[in-house]
């Protein structure tokens, strides 16, 4: 019987050859064999051998860390919620892409945003994490993307165009800075902020239930019903409000004569900033004791201008079923 190929001298060369083919293949990143992390911690970009391997779907390079895509995700334009005076349940998307054949060691990403609106800034909360602390992924495989949700919880108190810088950090890392990225909130309907014409960069608005039960005088008297006032400096200099009154006319719907309500004083900051927000809960007194449907008509009153603004029309049912179980008060 004649040996096998296998054995003998020619079969050390032969298994030589082929694990050298197969280390060759493996340096030149063979598909498939996915490079170790890199070595400079968890939050460092991937090392030189993990070169791009794909054409990215959008977005730009993050700036110290080769081969990964970055871009900001969001609708151009978003609503202005008057009930929230301001943006409320907005996301944010911060989508990834590796585009190397190596792991991507993410840690944890946290997201500072800040907001201009005509170059004012306005205000936002510091070091977003995830968004309903749901859990994310920390590392992403070769070719693999993933979007990051963050709630937009920035001030948002002005109707407007936003210029939106998005600030990123992993792993505890140094902050990158990524593109800016315009967002329009758009007013829809007649509830929105209103400019004071005497005052420069003053706006106001009121908001409040939708609905309320039928109350005593001593009921309304007693704060049974208020409405929330905001005041907001969308200027580039400081306001100065020594004093602001609000003053209220509740009609029931299908009456001719209106409640007036005595001017009710507003306590506002001595100083309000560039950007900030004055937020004030003001009981309305004017009794509205009869089931039916309601308006108050709200207007502002300042010390530098006579001159009333008007902030704005709430209407509210007033019912007195007792069985009727109404939503916990907002305002």
């Amino acid at each position: 019987m004649s040996p096998s190929p296998l054995h003998g001298p020619h079969s050390v060369r032969i298994v030589c050859l082929l694990g050298l083919t197969f280390g060759l293949a493996l340096l030149a990143g063979f598909p498939g064999c996915a490079l170790p992390p890199p070595t400079g911690g968890s939050h460092a970009p991937p090392s030189p051998a993990a070169r791009p391997a794909t054409t990215p779907t959008g977005g730009s390079l993050l700036p110290g860390w080769p081969g990964v895509w970055v871009r900001v995700v969001s609708p151009p334009t978003i609503p202005y919620r008057a009930s929230a005076l301001g943006v409320a349940g907005h996301h944010v998307g911060i989508a990834f892409e590796n585009t190397t054949r190596g792991h991507l060691e993410l840690g944890e990403l946290r997201v500072t945003f800040s907001a201009r609106r005509e170059g004012v800034e306005f205000p936002c909360r510091p070091l977003v994490g995830a968004a309903g602390g749901e859990r994310e992924p920390t590392r992403l495989r070769p070719f693999e993307g993933h979007v990051f949700e963050r709630d937009l919880d920035c001030q948002l108190t002005l109707p407007g165009r936003y210029v939106l810088g998005v600030k990123l950090s992993l792993g505890g890392a140094t902050p990158i800075a990524l593109p800016a990225l315009p967002i329009d909130v758009e007013a829809r309907g007649e509830r929105a902020p209103q400019p004071h014409p005497g005052v420069p960069g003053l706006w106001a608005m009121t908001a409040g239930d939708k609905n309320a039960r039928a109350l005593s005088a001593e009921g309304f008297a007693r704060g049974g019903y208020a409405v929330v006032v905001a005041l907001v400096n969308g200027g580039p200099r400081a306001l100065e409000l020594r004093t602001a009154r609000v003053l209220f006319r509740v009609t029931r719907v299908g009456t001719p004569l209106p409640c007036m309500d005595e001017p009710v004083a507003l306590h506002p900051p001595p100083t309000l900033g560039p950007g900030q927000a004055h937020f004030e809960r003001v009981p309305v007194t004017c009794v509205m004791n009869k089931p039916g449907t309601y308006d108050i008509d709200s207007a502002l009153v300042v010390d530098q201008d006579p001159r009333e603004l008007a902030m704005g029309r709430t209407r509210v049912t007033v019912g007195a079923d007792p069985t009727v179980v109404f939503p916990p008060r907002a305002y």
